[in-house]
């Protein structure tokens, strides 16, 4: 049964795709203070309503939707708008874009098949620091981005992967209780 009740962590997810206007304006604007500062309270609030969900065990399939749209919104927002501006490069952002759109879309068809709402796991996570942290590098220009992007883009590989086999497994369960039903 799903639950779709709203708990600290899940306003806190809802709240942070509030950040989605101002964080496109900052970065149009070149307003680095609002960038860092909208950045951080990004990554810190992504963290907080995780740790919140957790430790007050109320991990609720709304959450486990609501966490990584918010990821994915923002990230796919400040990649497209650094892309325009000539900081990223477009086959990064294009790769990071189709890889939210498989996630996204794998997601959907999980929770309408399945009725199961895939939560984030540790290497979807790591893929999304290390992603946070390419972006900061391509606003800032540092001289080291392409090897930033490097790593960003092996780690979106192996979340990938991870989130495609778990992903390929729910499927083959769903496929075997139908065969012996």
């Amino acid at each position: 049964m799903m639950q779709w009740r709203w708990t600290p962590s899940n306003v806190i997810s809802l709240a942070r795709l509030g950040l989605l206007p101002p964080l496109a304006w900052a970065l149009l604007a070149d307003a680095t203070g609002w960038v860092v500062a909208i950045g951080l309270l990004a990554f810190l609030s992504d963290m907080l309503d995780g740790m919140l969900a957790r430790r007050r065990g109320e991990v609720t399939e709304l959450g486990k939707l609501l966490d990584p749209l918010a990821d994915k919104l923002l990230a796919g927002t400040a990649a497209v708008v650094l892309t325009l501006q000539g900081r990223l490069p477009v086959w990064f952002t294009a790769v990071l874009l189709l890889r939210e759109l498989v996630v996204l879309l794998g997601g959907w068809i999980a929770w309408r098949r399945f009725a199961v709402a895939l939560p984030a796991l540790v290497p979807g996570k790591l893929a999304a620091t290390v992603t946070t942290a390419a972006l900061f590098a391509a606003y800032f220009q540092v001289p080291f981005l392409p090897w930033i992007l490097a790593v960003a883009l092996g780690f979106i590989g192996v979340a990938t992967l991870v989130y495609g086999r778990r992903w390929w497994r729910l499927r083959q369960r769903a496929v075997g209780e139908k065969v012996v039903s």
